[in-house]
């Protein structure tokens, strides 16, 4: 027996028919197909809005542009919810007196804003419906409201507009709280990096302060220091090496030659000699360094720089020798030592100048043609590995690292033997002789 039509109109009921010549029926399927169309309606535009907000996502979430991330939130706010005017009011967390920020879009003005947000009461509940708007509190990590959101879409909210909503809000809680911790992480970064640049700039000054004293103590090196330092970072600067090498670049020119006073001796003739000045001038400097406490790694750099300066100043080179060179002072610091060396020459007299600066560019050449070339100077590009070896029947141990080291010493010989193949000959050959 079928329900009363007053009943299942009541209850909204859908899709109830049943067979009847009765025109009530017919009316009841008429009414079925109208609500069938507004749910799927309905259905379709909250997919629509869903992938609206999916869309929307990278604009929101972008960290680099806190107010292109607000005019972001209140276009896709109108897009979705079809509206033409909206507002996003949120707390400026670096203002002193905790003043709020108001950003609008389309025809609505402050005055209208501050009477709906002061009228605004949620209450616990995450979206609420004032003057035909839909408002929703933004809130950070510990549900605290840190603004609000608010949009007209034009008609009366209905029920998937507000579902949407508590969806969409959630997400620019998230995005906006995100914001504003970069926003003042980044603040503390500035402060910290000026702060930084000032503690570096004392300690430059400490630093010429002692090489000073140093020159003053030594007629030969007077002055000398400061030319190479400021030479030597123009010259990176001019490589377009980044500000940190540049910087430890400029303190070994002025570390270079702190270890000649104390090296200094005349013969008999009264020549003046500084014999192991950059072994004693990088202790020296290694100390200063991290008595200023400069980190490992500049001073790792600035020492072996200082170390190195002089290597080989007056040997011609070939490739052989610069493979050589190349890997007793290290692939990172041989190339910074071309803006010190000629820095060095620079800033000496101008006695046998021209040869010493065209030596040091026949070592650049060379140095790039080994580049080049891909020709070995250490282990990690030699052919083979230790698990090579191992795979050979070698076992783990001093003997295998003994080996790698005879492997090495080949190709920096011989860089056309760094093959698998022959480097493995080898080691068949070299174990056959120990036994």
């Amino acid at each position: 027996m079928a329900p009363p039509i007053k009943t299942i109109r009541d209850l909204d009921i859908q899709g109830y028919y049943e067979k009847s010549d009765r025109f009530d029926q017919l009316e009841l399927l008429v009414e079925s197909c109208v609500k069938s169309i507004s749910q799927m309606r309905i259905i379709q535009n909250y997919k629509n809005g869903l992938s609206l907000m999916m869309e929307a996502l990278p604009q929101i979430y972008d960290l680099d542009n806190t107010r292109s991330i607000y005019e972001s939130i209140l276009s896709i706010t109108l897009n979705i919810f079809q509206g033409d005017r909206s507002f996003l009011m949120i707390s400026d967390f670096t203002a002193s007196q905790g003043e709020n920020e108001l950003h609008l879009l389309g025809d609505i003005t402050e005055e209208e804003v501050r009477d709906i947000v002061k009228n605004a009461h949620f209450d616990g509940q995450k979206v609420i419906t004032l003057a035909d708007m839909l408002l929703a509190p933004i809130e950070d990590e510990e549900h605290k409201i840190i603004g609000i959101l608010g949009t007209d879409p034009g008609v009366s909210p209905e029920y998937v507009q507000v579902q949407m909503m508590e969806i969409y809000i959630r997400q620019i809680s998230s995005a906006l709280h995100n914001s504003q911790l970069h926003r003042l992480v980044s603040t503390k970064n500035e402060e910290l990096t000026k702060a930084y640049e000032q503690l570096n700039e004392s300690y430059v000054e400490i630093i010429n302060a002692m090489r000073t004293i140093v020159d003053e103590r030594d007629i030969y090196t007077r002055g000398h220091s400061d030319r190479v330092s400021a030479i030597a970072a123009d010259i990176a600067g001019q490589m377009k090496k980044d500000k940190h090498t540049i910087e430890r670049i400029r303190l070994a020119g002025l570390f270079h030659d702190i270890g000649k006073p104390a090296t200094l001796t005349v013969d008999e003739d009264g020549i003046t000699h500084f014999y192991g000045h950059p072994a004693v001038g990088e202790e020296m400097a290694r100390k200063i360094l991290r008595r200023l406490r400069f980190d490992n790694d500049t001073v790792a750099v600035v020492t072996r720089l200082v170390r190195y300066h002089d290597y080989v100043n007056d040997v011609i080179p070939d490739l052989r020798i610069v493979r050589r060179a190349v890997n007793k002072i290290g692939e990172d610091i041989f190339p910074l030592l071309f803006p010190v060396k000629r820095a060095d020459i620079l800033a000496q007299s101008d006695y046998l100048r021209t040869e010493k600066l065209e030596n040091l560019e026949l070592w650049k050449k060379l140095y790039q043609e080994m580049l080049e070339k891909k020709q070995c100077v250490s282990l990690k590009t030699l052919a083979v590995t230790g698990r090579d070896l191992i795979d050979t029947g070698m076992k783990p141990g001093r003997e295998l690292g003994e080996m790698l080291q005879q492997l090495l010493e080949l190709v920096l010989e011989h860089p056309e033997q760094n093959t698998r193949e022959q480097l493995l000959e080898k080691v068949k050959e070299l174990s056959a002789d120990k036994d």
